[in-house]
């Protein structure tokens, strides 16, 4: 292992472990007639069996692209048809090794023992221009969730996780699509001017976006 990567390491390895298994609280919402109770914890290798659950299907008929610096939403079909189990296996296997190595922190939403939306944060390189970040993602909730807070407290939990690193901030790699952009741009989220060219080259198309944390007091 080179030196730099046992650095990161050992800074994250204490952290990591104490923030694993972590609850967050629970929150109600009223969905038709049912009230439901969504707890928030992170989590572990051995949760992640049941992520598969989560539906990651998404849609839409209009979509982002940024001309001249500015946001410009143009008339254009967007689907996602959700995972394959193969492709949810592959993802899985790649998240456990990840937090096995401490690369990874996830925290997931719960209705009852279901889980019904992740958040997640890569904590083994940073990123950006002045590589001072940490990239977020993912933020999938399933459709008939969306739209109650359940991603706004997903993102605030893993940023509260987040200021507590070396970081100046975090990296988002934002799905083009009005809702997705408006949702992170609501959260505080801005535009870069200077994409991370490894991030912008896995995913050209997404709108790439950070959050800076402010300062801390000396």
């Amino acid at each position: 292992m080179r030196r730099r990567e046992a650095a990161v390491k050992s800074k994250l390895i204490p952290w990591t472990a104490a923030a694993r298994g972590k609850i967050y609280g629970t929150c109600t919402f009223t969905l038709g007639k049912n009230m439901l109770m969504i707890h928030y914890q992170s989590l572990d290798p051995s949760d992640l069996d049941d992520l598969s659950d989560i539906d990651r299907r998404d849609q839409s008929s209009s979509w982002c692209v940024i001309r001249d610096g500015e946001l410009v939403k143009e008339e254009r079909d967007f689907k996602h048809p959700g995972f394959s189990s193969a492709q949810w296996e592959d993802i899985i296997q790649s998240w456990k090794y990840k937090l096995i190595q401490h690369e990874k922190l996830l925290i997931g939403a719960y209705d009852e023992n279901v889980p019904i939306g992740v958040a997640g944060l890569d904590i083994d390189q940073k990123c950006g221009c002045n590589k001072d970040l940490f990239n977020f993602g993912p933020l999938w909730i399933s459709p008939g969730y969306r739209g109650r807070g359940i991603g706004r407290r997903l993102f605030d939990l893993i940023r509260e996780e987040a200021e507590k690193l070396d970081i100046q901030g975090m990296y988002v790699s934002a799905t083009p699509v009005p809702r997705t952009v408006g949702f992170y741009k609501a959260m505080g989220c801005r535009l870069l001017t200077c994409p991370d060219p490894q991030l912008y080259a896995e995913e050209p198309e997404d709108i790439h976006m950070q959050i800076r944390f402010a300062p801390q007091d000396a």
